[in-house]
């Protein structure tokens, strides 16, 4: 799924089953899920949800801004993206069939005016991929949610949908 737009960052999923909710984040390390509820019965959280998503920018989606996206029609033609004083052009020319692409990994032919004056070759290209960032994980989320909801009287009550410990 994070191999299909070198300008990804992460993807948020909504997956619904008859009347649930369940909201899923990947990144390139892997998926965060969090449960599931039941968008009829409880459509106030439900509207606040779509409250918040609609508050998102491109960032917030996942974008990342860096890569600049070039469209012919429906269609990303190339990315820019500035690195130290060089405009890069990237664009997937090629389908190696065999080489540098790999999961997570993409390479994609490089074109860049200044970079051809400095150092004129046959072409080049770049290899793309994600390097492994650390993050929270989710007990220590988990154990901040559960004392926010032993400080907070309003968010009492609504920590316990997970197992507690003997």
């Amino acid at each position: 799924m994070q191999y299909a737009n070198i300008a990804m960052r992460h993807a948020l999923n909504c997956i619904v089953i008859g009347d649930n909710i369940w909201i899923w984040y990947y990144d390139h390390q892997g998926l965060i899920s969090v449960a599931g509820f039941n968008f009829v019965q409880d459509l106030p959280r439900f509207l606040v949800l779509l409250y918040a998503l609609q508050r998102f920018n491109l960032e917030d989606w996942g974008r990342n801004t860096d890569f600049k996206l070039h469209l012919k029609g429906d269609d990303v033609e190339f990315y820019t993206v500035e690195v130290s004083r060089h405009k890069l052009e990237l664009v997937y020319l090629r389908k190696p069939r065999y080489g540098l692409v790999g999961r997570g990994t993409g390479v994609m032919d490089v074109t860049c005016e200044t970079l051809e004056e400095e150092n004129p070759v046959g072409g080049m290209v770049a290899k793309l991929y994600w390097a492994e960032e650390a993050r929270i994980s989710e007990e220590e989320i988990l154990g901040h949610v559960e004392a926010v909801g032993k400080k907070f009287e309003d968010v009492r009550g609504h920590e316990g949908s997970w197992p507690q410990e003997p």
